[in-house]
């Protein structure tokens, strides 16, 4: 089974001293935060920003208290099982 490793970023900034959150309208047709595959030579937070400032076009501070993954298994779009984690970071808008 192939495992895909893919990293992302919370997002949000302070209105009023609430917080606000990025969410981005993905291909898929769903509501999402930015996320994507980790590529070779890159650790999670590295990869999780460059996801970040391709999918929104924005950079964000990462809070060094917080990560959060989870797994699970899907059919990837060659028709094989695959096994996927992904890494979430919280970050302020920058």
């Amino acid at each position: 089974m192939k495992n895909v490793l893919s990293a992302g970023v919370v997002v949000y900034r302070m209105n009023n001293d609430e917080p606000e959150f990025l969410l981005i309208f993905n291909a898929k047709g769903h509501w999402d935060f930015g996320k994507g595959k980790i590529e070779e030579g890159e650790d999670k937070k590295t990869a999780a920003l460059r996801e970040l400032q391709e999918e929104a076009g924005i950079t964000a501070i990462l809070k060094n208290d917080f990560e959060y993954s989870y797994s699970y298994d899907f059919i990837d779009y060659d028709g094989k099982k695959a096994h996927k984690t992904i890494s979430f970071f919280m970050g302020l808008a920058n």
